[in-house]
């Protein structure tokens, strides 16, 4: 195991690290250290400003929409990186990783969905489904849609930032947490960062999940500024209401919303299983039915044989006549094997007599 200080020579020659930052980060094996670092790095971008020549960074996620038990993957970074009016009008940006050799080109159509956040200095990009599968996305955490959000990303909490810095290869930074602005729901915090850094995410040490976006520095003050993600997510939804339930309002703390929700889907589940047993019953029924018809025909067989005297002793009759014509067959066959047997019997004393006349004769010549 190793310690914070130690982890962070794992890429040291691209790693900040502020001066205030004190104590051990969470500790892990050195090898976990660098797959969890290098996986990370596929999931944020250099993104090269439209209308100058700055840059900035962005990231990769999947946000819920249009509703929570669904995901839309896109691209966000900061609105003065990447403006939804230029985005309308240039129709495309270009983006880079690390390993890249060439820059990569990112269409904007008419169909594909854009929000920039004007409060929150955030802009979201919808990604298509047939280039979804290009990108790797961080998995945003969980705890930033909690209604107790505040309690939760406290001052000092570790954090940790991937970024561009002046327009460079990608680098880390390891700080603190300094504390949220309520009114604004903005994020303070002492990472290191730089021109270019603009549009990175701030994920917890802890679990390295995106729960912010990084802005830039606040020139009134020593702190850096972010804003949380949930807040510009909610408005990204109310910006395209046509595919959301969640249409002009709190997205994620609309309590009675989403107990409506839960009760439709229990509902739904009642309904299915209903129908499951209906059709069981169904069959249940049809079967049911065979066996009546069929007990119905035995039941007017027996009417009739009932309704019928003769019957029975028609079957009677029909056999006593089968029976008397079998054994007249049987007296027949007896009294042709009798016949056969005498005439059998004459046959050899005829036979007999003629041997006892042919012998007399030949002894009186003698």
């Amino acid at each position: 195991m190793v310690k914070g200080e130690d982890i962070l020579n794992i890429f040291k020659d691209k790693t900040y690290i502020n001066e205030d930052f004190k104590g051990n980060v969470v500790s892990i094996k050195m090898e976990q250290g660098k797959e969890i670092l290098s996986q990370l790095e596929k999931k944020v971008c250099k993104i090269y400003e439209i209308t100058n020549d700055g840059k900035g960074s962005g990231f990769f996620c999947k946000i819920p929409y249009p509703d929570e038990f669904n995901l839309l993957p896109v691209l966000i970074t900061n609105k003065h990186v990447l403006d939804q009016k230029d985005l309308e009008k240039h129709k495309k940006v270009k983006l880079s990783f690390n390993d890249d050799k060439e820059n990569r080109i990112l269409i904007i159509d008419e169909k594909r969905k854009i929000y920039s956040c004007k409060d929150f200095d955030v802009t979201i990009i919808e990604i298509k489904p047939n280039l979804d599968k290009i990108y790797d996305y961080l998995d945003i955490d969980e705890n930033v849609f909690n209604e107790n959000y505040k309690q939760i990303y406290q001052k000092n909490m570790q954090i940790y930032i991937i970024q561009y810095p002046l327009g460079q290869t990608s680098s880390y930074s390891i700080g603190l947490l300094s504390n949220i602005e309520n009114e604004k729901k903005k994020i303070n915090h002492r990472c290191s960062t730089n021109f270019g850094s603009s549009g990175s995410p701030i994920l917890c040490l802890s679990n390295f999940k995106v729960f912010g976006v990084h802005k830039g520095r606040n020139i009134n003050s020593n702190y850096n500024e972010g804003v949380f993600i949930k807040f510009a997510i909610e408005e990204f939804n109310q910006a395209h209401p046509n595919l959301s339930y969640f249409s002009n309002k709190k997205f994620f703390e609309n309590k009675e919303l989403n107990s409506d929700i839960s009760s439709i889907n229990i509902k739904k589940n009642k309904i299915q299983n209903n129908w499951n047993n209906n059709l069981i019953m169904n069959n249940n029924i049809k079967e049911i039915n065979n066996n009546y018809h069929n007990i119905k025909l035995q039941n007017q067989n027996i009417n009739t044989v009932n309704n019928n005297p003769n019957y029975n002793n028609n079957i009677l009759n029909n056999t006593f006549n089968i029976n008397k014509n079998t054994n007249n067959s049987i007296n027949s066959m007896n009294n042709n094997m009798n016949n056969n047997n005498t005439n059998n019997t004459i046959n050899i004393f005829f036979i007999l007599h003629l041997l006892i006349l042919i012998i007399s004769k030949t002894l009186i010549k003698q």
